[in-house]
Formats: structure tokens, C-alpha cells, sequence
């Protein structure tokens, strides 16, 4: 009896540390070769834009200034209209860094 007792605490504490493990994941990742940024333009990048670097298409995030700028009218034009902030979607403080949002200039923005 005392060592079935014993074989269960065990196997429970196994399992316990077994649960805490982290186990590294694989990123997958597309090898694309390439000789010019052209070469690249059919690969899809979910966040930034396909470049050609050292032989490899990559998805790069701009961070110039002119891409900055692109970007916040990218998000300008494509900003919910409203004269209230009742007339936004709720949804939208998921997509705000502060969880804020509010009608301004006639345009649904986030706060900060």
C-alpha cells in the first residue's frame, strides 16, 4: 500500500515538473533566394515589407522616416469617420497601445 502511495506522489511530481518545462518551439521560416528586391515581390509578410537581403527575401521592417510617414496615412485613410466617440467600434481599443480611444477631428483615434 505504502508503495503505491509513494509511486503516485511520484508520478504526480513528474508530471507537475513535466507541466513547468518549456519546450523551445521552431520558427518556420520560407527560403526565397533572390537577386534584387523584385524577386520578392510575391512573398506575403503579415507585418513590414519583402526585401532582397544577401541573397535571401526577408520581411523588413521600415522604420525611415518617409515609411513612418506612409504608414500614418495608410491609417488615416483607413480610419472609422464619427462625430462622437460613442460612433466608434469598441473593438478598436484592442488595436490601441493604451486601451484608449476617442473620436478627434472627425476620425476614430487612439489615445495615449
Amino acid at each position: 500500500m505504502a508503495s503505491k502511495i509513494t509511486f503516485v506522489v511520484l508520478l504526480a511530481f513528474v508530471i507537475a515538473c513535466a507541466m513547468t518545462m518549456s519546450v523551445p518551439k521552431a520558427g518556420a521560416q520560407i527560403f526565397l533566394p533572390c537577386k534584387t528586391t523584385k524577386d520578392c515581390e510575391y512573398l506575403h509578410c503579415s507585418n513590414g515589407t519583402p526585401l532582397c537581403v544577401n541573397g535571401q527575401c526577408q520581411c523588413t521592417i521600415l522604420s525611415t522616416h518617409a515609411a513612418r510617414l506612409d504608414d500614418l496615412k495608410t491609417k488615416k485613410n483607413n480610419a472609422k469617420k464619427c462625430k462622437l466617440t460613442t460612433d466608434c467600434d469598441p473593438r478598436m481599443k484592442f488595436t490601441c497601445v493604451s486601451r484608449s480611444y476617442m473620436c478627434f477631428d472627425g476620425l476614430c483615434t487612439c489615445t495615449n
